[in-house]
């Protein structure tokens, strides 16, 4: 008996009449890994359903659990003096990269979840384009920053007014 066989590993079944089909090969590197198309394919094949239990996810709400202790931590060590709640450097800080992030897609990217760069280039967005944005928006914004400061204070923005 031959198996035909293009790649391994590969599941095969033999139904109880006549010969394996061509249908009753699965090819892991054709079809892929996931537990729910192997269990798809043995219920199209077998007529045996098996159901697939995923274990829960507990990394987002032990990172929650952790800002939140960083955070209470933050707090508690302040003690009575939480006057860094009304610095306008950080509130503004915390703002602009909010803005840059969301101006330069990666929340975009973070939804979607596109692949970093794709072999042709024309084929629509990639995660690393968004890295590209964001240092131009903050390559912007720091120019500015700059520009706006007090002349008196940096050589540097004078000499950027000045071209």
């Amino acid at each position: 008996m031959q198996l035909n066989m293009n790649s391994a590993p590969t599941f095969i079944n033999f139904p109880a009449k006549g010969k394996p089909k061509r249908g009753d090969t699965y090819e892991l590197q054709v079809r892929g890994f996931a537990a729910e198309q192997l269990a798809r394919w043995v219920a199209d094949r077998t007529d045996v359903h098996i159901r697939v239990i995923r274990p829960p996810n507990y990394a987002g709400p032990l990172m929650l659990g952790l800002l939140l202790a960083v955070i209470g931590g933050l707090v508690y060590l302040r003690g009575s003096n939480l006057d860094f709640l009304y610095n306008k450097t950080g509130w503004a800080f915390a703002a602009l990269c909010f803005v840059l992030a969301m101006t330069s897609g990666q929340m975009w990217n973070h939804i979607r979840g596109p692949p970093y760069a794709h072999k042709n280039p024309h084929t629509g967005q990639v995660v690393s384009l968004g890295f590209v944005f964001f240092s131009v928006f903050l390559l912007y914004f720091c120019g500015i920053r700059l520009i706006l400061r007090d002349k008196s204070e940096c050589k540097f923005s004078t000499w950027l007014l000045s071209l």
